[in-house]
């Protein structure tokens, strides 16, 4: 029993390398990630995006088209 406690104490040393090594890692992939957000944020600089752009035209057209064919229809 006195001898697993060595073995336990080196096994949670390694875990404990491992979970900082994790986290270093996880913090700098996160970093990245915001870098890449910023960018992104700063490329767009308050446009609407295209997907944006596209649904309102859709509606829009929608939209005039019903009218369109409401006043060719007399009602």
């Amino acid at each position: 029993m006195l001898l697993d406690l060595p073995v336990l104490a080196e096994r949670v040393n390694q875990l404990t390398k491992r979970f900082e090594d994790h986290e270093r890692r996880q913090n700098k992939t996160m970093e990245q990630i915001q870098q890449s957000l910023e960018a992104i944020s700063k490329r767009i600089d308050g446009r609407p995006s295209w997907a944006v752009a596209l649904a309102l035209t859709a509606l829009c057209s929608i939209t005039t088209g019903l009218i369109v064919a409401s006043v060719m229809r007399g009602g």
